[in-house]
Order: structure tokens, then C-alpha cells, then sequence
């Protein structure tokens, strides 16, 4: 629950939804709200949690990413505009006001840039995002290789709670970008239960389960951690 409600927060982009908040407020209290406002934050309200519970509706489990919710942003910008112009109006009225709103507004500017940025900057500063991005790419280029020139039907089952290439190799891992990097798609638990095996398996850790081949040749090049293990499933 904690973290849905963490979410929902992030998915209000505050340094926006602040402001927006302001302009209602000013604009309500001045009598100049009109049918057009209710209309449009009606709009963006409804948007908003109809895309922050649809999970909850159709599989009943409250859990959402603030990357779902960005897409009702832009129906509370006017909102947003007018809090800002509101705020910046009100400072300027002294010298030490106007920068003090400078500030504000350039302190809101680096929050947002660092808001956008900052996933990214993860991936090559942190070093569990590192490993993974190592993993995920390194991984993906010994399969493509290993994989190369195979024939293959395409997989013809579906669903559409999961993202799918519809191609081959599957891939087993919870790393689930390396099966699509890798030309293929993950190999999720609704293609094992309509019998449709992996092709390959990503580890975290050596396994001795028979039938399987570990996929050595590349490692080095390929710069794959040495805690990851790639294996082949033996065709017979």
C-alpha cells in the first residue's frame, strides 16, 4: 500500500501539481472559475485514477509506476501556468521578491531536469544499476550470437498482460529485458503452461540442472559479470 501511494505521489509530479493547486485555489477564491475548469480538471481527475486503479479493477491488486500517470500531466498545465504566473506576479512586487522568485523558479527548473535525468544517471553511477546494465547488454549479444541463423516458427500464443515479440529465442530470467535485446522475447510462465520451453536461461549463479548447457564461448568479449551464467537448453 505504502508504495502505491509513493507512486501516486511521484505521479503528481509535485513541482508541477503545487502550483496547479495554487492556480485553483486563486481562481476559485476570484470568481473567475468556469465551466470550461470544471470540465478540464474533471478531465484530468478522471484520467488520472482511471490510470492509477486499473490495475486494481482488473486483476485486484493496488500497484501502479509514476510513468502510467505522465500522461494525464498535460490536462493540468494550464493549472500549473497560472500558479506560476500568480507566484511570480506576487514576488516581483519588491527587488529581493523578484529574487527570491528567480531562485524559486530556477530551483524548480533543476529539480525537474534532475527528475528526467536522474534513471539515467543511476544506470552509470549505481553500481547495482551498473551490473545490471551489464548483464542485460553482454547477455544479449553472446545469445544473438549463440542463436544466429537458427530457424524458427513464430509463437503464435498471446496475452495481452505481457509485452511479447512473438519470436524466438525465449529467454528465462528475471532480467526480462536481455529476451528481447537478444532478438527473441521473455520466456513468461503463460508459454510454459501451453508448453512452449526456453531456449535459454540467465542465472545468477552456477545451476546443474540436466539437459543444460552452459553458453562459454564469449564471456570475456562479450565482458558478461562473473556471476552470471547463460545456458542453452539441449534440443534432441
Amino acid at each position: 500500500m505504502s508504495d502505491f501511494l509513493l507512486s501516486l505521489l511521484k505521479g503528481l509530479y509535485p513541482q508541477f501539481f503545487l502550483f496547479a493547486v495554487l492556480g485553483i485555489f486563486l481562481r476559485i477564491r476570484r470568481g473567475e472559475w468556469t465551466r470550461f475548469d470544471t470540465l478540464l480538471f474533471g478531465m484530468y481527475l478522471l484520467f488520472f485514477l482511471s490510470l492509477a486503479f486499473q490495475p486494481w479493477l482488473f486483476y485486484g491488486i493496488l500497484v501502479t509506476s509514476r510513468r502510467y500517470l505522465l500522461v494525464a500531466l498535460p490536462l493540468s498545465l494550464p493549472f500549473t501556468a497560472l500558479g506560476v504566473r500568480e507566484t511570480w506576479r506576487f514576488l516581483c512586487r519588491t527587488p529581493r521578491g523578484k529574487k527570491l522568485g528567480i531562485l524559486l523558479l530556477a530551483a524548480c527548473a533543476t529539480f525537474t531536469v534532475w527528475d528526467i535525468y536522474s534513471p539515467l544517471i543511476k544506470e552509470y553511477t549505481s553500481r547495482k544499476k551498473s551490473h545490471e546494465r551489464q548483464t542485460v547488454v553482454a547477455a544479449a549479444r553472446m545469445i544473438r550470437a549463440d542463436w544466429r541463423n537458427r530457424a524458427s516458427a513464430r509463437i503464435t500464443v498471446k496475452s495481452c498482460d505481457e509485452y511479447q515479440s512473438g519470436k524466438h529465442p525465449l529467454v528465462e530470467t528475471h532480467f526480462g529485458q536481455i529476451g528481447y535485446l537478444s532478438g527473441g522475447q521473455l520466456c513468461h510462465p503463460f508459454l510454459k503452461e501451453a508448453s512452449l520451453l526456453p531456449d535459454y536461461r540467465v542465472t545468477v549463479g552456477k545451476m546443474n540442472d540436466p539437459g543444460w548447457t552452459e553458453l562459454a564461448e564469449g564471456r570475456e568479449a562479450a565482458r558478461l559479470p562473473k556471476d552470471i551464467f547463460i545456458y542453452r537448453r539441449e534440443v534432441k
